[in-house]
């Protein structure tokens, strides 16, 4: 019996959205709520 490993999937290039946050630590898998917006000037 041979001990056959399958080739790793290697995707390039991901792209992931990112939003950055003022004063708040996020953790994958946590669920918060999120106030976009503008300030009015």
């Amino acid at each position: 019996m041979t001990d056959t490993q399958e080739p790793e999937v290697v995707v390039p290039n991901t792209r992931y959205a990112l939003l950055p946050l003022r004063d708040v630590v996020v953790f994958p898998y946590m669920v918060i709520p999120l106030f976009v917006g503008v300030k009015i000037h």
